[in-house]
């Protein structure tokens, strides 16, 4: 379900793993929009290919289509949520995955 980030991800500066009990959620400090940017931003940069799912009608969360550049033929997705006031939290998965079914992987 999570996708295992390699070392050439290019992670948000000071974000910490391991969230919800999964070693591939990252979370920061910030306002997730603001941080959602940067992380495309970066993501595009080292050649990711992404595009916005329009139809994920969640509060606090964005949904992106992820295409790595070393892997064309692969789609994943980059959920990036706000759980609370001031932080964001960041996984990429293989299908959409709310916060709430995040928190259950663990259990």
């Amino acid at each position: 379900m999570v996708v295992r980030l390699g070392d050439d991800f290019p992670h948000l500066t000071g974000a910490e793993s391991g969230c919800y009990g999964v070693e591939s959620c990252h979370k920061i400090s910030g306002n997730f929009r603001q941080m959602a940017k940067q992380l495309i931003t970066q993501l595009e940069a080292q050649g990711y290919q992404l595009t916005e799912r329009e139809d994920i009608d969640d509060t606090g969360h964005r949904v992106f289509e992820v295409i790595a550049p070393d892997n064309p033929d692969e789609i994943s997705y980059l959920n990036v949520y706000s759980p609370d006031v001031g932080s964001t939290v960041y996984v990429l998965t293989v299908d959409v995955l709310s916060l709430e079914q995040l928190k259950q992987l663990s259990a």
